[in-house]
């Protein structure tokens, strides 16, 4: 009896001894885990009202800085704006979404922005995507670009890049060189129900050597850019049931270089109160294609400046009120042949 209530004895010291072991071995792994952010999960918050960076980004304790956010939420995860107000910029190194709710007014309005990689004029941005081959969403968000920052939105390396029911403002500074959204990346944008406003470009897209940027943009509204939208070298866009207006220079523009193709097409789309609506700039590697579309009030309604390709879909098009409403060679094309 004795012997066996030694033995019982000495069993439950060594399932303590163990429990303490185990213990002792986990403690630095969750640390280690705390101190990271938590950059296992899958979903993150953000609050400019009750945030600090100091917090792990949970629902309770969430971050105040969108940059926090990112860095603590995993691939593929989602960062949650809980309330309104104002953030600061941020750089988007992999697959995430950043989303702010219905009902939340949540506006990116950095004073200082992310310098972009490899720019020779050292342009800063309020949201640099440089993420390759990451999938990358944006949506209900508001961003304030003024003073030095050129871009509102860049992407310089990303997969596919969604911006949806977004709002771009210029607030200050409306050089031509300065965007609502500078897609320069070999890799896929998709636009949707997003205005884009008082910026040099609304949309600009285009592709690094060797690559090709392929866009789609829809039910949109680029108000008071000095041009809407610029397909330009290596690049494949498509603009549909989209608004461009009231800006010094083109509505829709196709330009590139020979050895750099591009190709706008545009269908259900309105150019009012341009240079030109629509237009094919002087690269030979471009090509602009319109159906279904309105140009009116502009000082030219559709302009081909060269012997590029040019080509209007046969009784689609309303090009009329504008100063000279066809200039250059513009081929029309039957619907089934176009």
């Amino acid at each position: 009896m004795r012997q066996h209530l030694c033995r019982s004895r000495a069993a439950r010291l060594f399932g303590v001894a163990l429990l303490v072991l185990l213990s002792a071995l986990a403690s630095p792994v969750n640390t280690q885990a705390q101190a990271q952010g938590g950059r296992s999960a899958t979903r993150v918050w953000v609050s400019a009202a009750t945030g600090s960076d100091s917090n792990p980004c949970t629902r309770a304790e969430p971050c105040r800085d969108l940059a926090s956010a990112v860095f603590a939420v995993a691939v593929d995860g989602e960062v949650v704006i809980l309330d309104s107000g104002g953030y600061d910029a941020v750089e988007i190194t992999k697959s995430v979404q950043i989303v702010a709710p219905e009902g939340v007014h949540a506006v990116i309005a950095p004073a200082t922005g992310i310098t972009v990689p490899g720019d020779a004029n050292g342009s800063m941005t309020a949201v640099l995507v440089n993420a390759p081959n990451a999938t990358v969403i944006l949506r209900n968000l508001t961003i304030n670009r003024h003073q030095t920052i050129s871009n509102a939105i860049r992407a310089i390396a990303v997969g596919t890049l969604h911006v949806e029911n977004c709002v771009l403002n210029g607030l200050s500074n409306l050089n031509s060189s300065d965007s609502g959204i500078t897609f320069a990346a070999n890799g896929r944008l998709t636009v949707r129900d997003t205005t884009a406003r008082n910026n040099g470009t609304g949309i600009l897209v285009f592709a690094p050597s060797g690559g090709t940027a392929h866009a789609s943009i829809d039910r949109s509204r680029l108000d008071g850019n000095q041009t809407g939208v610029i397909a330009s070298s290596n690049s494949r866009v498509m603009v549909s049931n989209t608004l461009a207006a009231n800006g010094g220079n083109v509505g829709f523009l196709a330009n590139a270089h020979p050895s750099e193709p591009s190709e706008l097409n545009c269908d259900n789309c309105v150019a009012s109160n341009f240079y030109a609506g629509f237009a094919r700039g002087s690269g030979a590697g471009a090509v602009m294609r319109v159906a279904r579309s309105v140009a009116t009030n502009n000082n030219y309604g559709f302009q081909n400046s060269g012997a590029g390709k040019f080509k209007s879909l046969a009784g689609t098009n309303m090009v009329d009120g504008n100063v000279i409403n066809r200039s250059g060679t513009i081929t029309t094309f039957s619907p089934d042949a176009f």
